[in-house]
């Protein structure tokens, strides 16, 4: 979608669409009216379709009608999954509303996702400093170690915890579980990431540090496999660790940019504002992470409470 990022009131508008709709990315953890919870992301779907998406929409429209008759060149089309989706309306026999929800669930994962592992991380990475207060310099300057908190945080707790397959042939797991062709499949991520006979005895406990297997990754099962893999996964936590790379010569990924950024400027909780799990949710989420920012920085006192 299109979005002036200096309009800071429609920035925010976007904001507080994003957190409904992010409830219905979720909606089967949600606790309470699941009808009333549903009818009210509807509403909001609509909110988003009619002041985002409709106007990103005709644009994109125009522009490819201008670009058939020669009146612009491709590059100033924007290279994007709406223009796609545009470009296939009739190829793939998609709709208005089609559109509207993948737009929109497209956005949602990639902000949600982000949030939740940025919080998930934060936390443990300052449970681990009050108990090792000297790996607090080894978060700024050790990228693969502020990486491996990152990708053990998602282990500990993936962003999807259930993954669901339909089965398209029979096959047997290996503990002699007979799947047939049809049923559907229920992927239980978490438990598989703290099996303790592939990640330890240690397998529940926050350990950057990991030995594991050749061949498993950091993160387990959380970022999914093969043609499900997670799409997000480089531009979010970026590639596998390096302990021969720097923050400044490698792709490091969203997350971790944003954190080592807050922890230069001194992040840490708010003793006087502790945060919040998710009480709208069955899954172990933080509603609120309130933090203080407790650094000088360019001779202005920060000291600034923020939420992320």
């Amino acid at each position: 979608i299109d979005l002036d990022l200096g309009d800071t009131e429609m920035t925010e508008r976007l904001g507080q669409l994003l957190l409904t709709l992010i409830d219905g990315a979720r909606i089967i953890h949600f606790k309470g009216d699941k009808e009333a919870k549903e009818r009210e992301i509807t509403e909001v779907l609509n909110q988003f379709r009619d002041e985002f998406f409709k106007p990103s929409l005709e644009r994109r429209k125009n522009l490819l009608t201008q670009l058939e008759s020669g009146q612009v060149t491709d590059s100033e089309v924007p290279r994007d999954i709406l223009r796609v989706m545009v470009e296939n309306i009739e190829g793939l026999d998609l709709d208005e509303g089609t559109i509207v929800r993948e737009t929109a669930f497209f956005l949602v994962t990639g902000a949600a996702t982000s949030a939740v592992t940025l919080t998930r991380t934060f936390d443990n990475i300052f449970r681990r400093i009050s108990e090792h207060s000297e790996e607090e310099n080894r978060l700024l300057l050790d990228a693969e170690f502020l990486q491996r908190c990152i990708l053990e945080t998602l282990r500990l707790y993936p962003i999807s915890p259930i993954g669901r397959r339909w089965a398209i042939g029979d096959f047997k797991l290996s503990d002699g579980t007979e799947i047939q062709d049809g049923d559907l499949v229920h992927i239980d991520m978490e438990s598989a990431n703290r099996d303790k006979e592939i990640f330890g005895s240690s397998a529940d406990d926050f350990d950057p540090d990991r030995s594991l297997p050749e061949g498993v990754p950091l993160y387990g099962v959380s970022f999914g496999h093969g043609m499900h893999a997670c799409i997000g996964k480089e531009l979010a936590v970026g590639i596998d660790p390096d302990p021969d790379s720097s923050f400044d010569d490698r792709l490091f990924g969203l997350v971790g940019t944003v954190i080592r950024e807050l922890l230069q400027l001194g992040a840490r909780p708010d003793p006087d504002d502790p945060p919040e799990k998710d009480k709208h949710s069955e899954r172990d989420t933080f509603g609120r992470y309130p933090v203080l920012l407790t650094q000088v920085r360019d001779s202005e006192v920060l000291g600034r409470r923020v939420q992320v």
